[in-house]
């Protein structure tokens, strides 16, 4: 969601509670949420590479 979606009052209620954590719970909400994104891109990119190797390769014309 773009950041100019997001309404005023959301954003001053999330500024206000991120405001109330302990620095040590984001530290660690963010390396979850890192890790939950490295995960899933190498499963995207894992499967981007079997998809490909599973794709018949023209034959050259060359040898014709």
């Amino acid at each position: 969601v773009p950041v100019s979606y997001i309404s005023e009052d959301v954003y001053v209620t999330s500024v206000d509670w991120i405001g109330q954590r302990p620095v040590e719970a984001l530290g660690e909400f963010m390396l979850w949420a890192l890790d939950s994104i490295f995960v899933d891109l190498a499963a995207h990119q894992g499967s981007a590479k079997s998809s490909k190797k599973s794709i018949p390769q023209k034959p050259s014309s060359k040898g014709q």
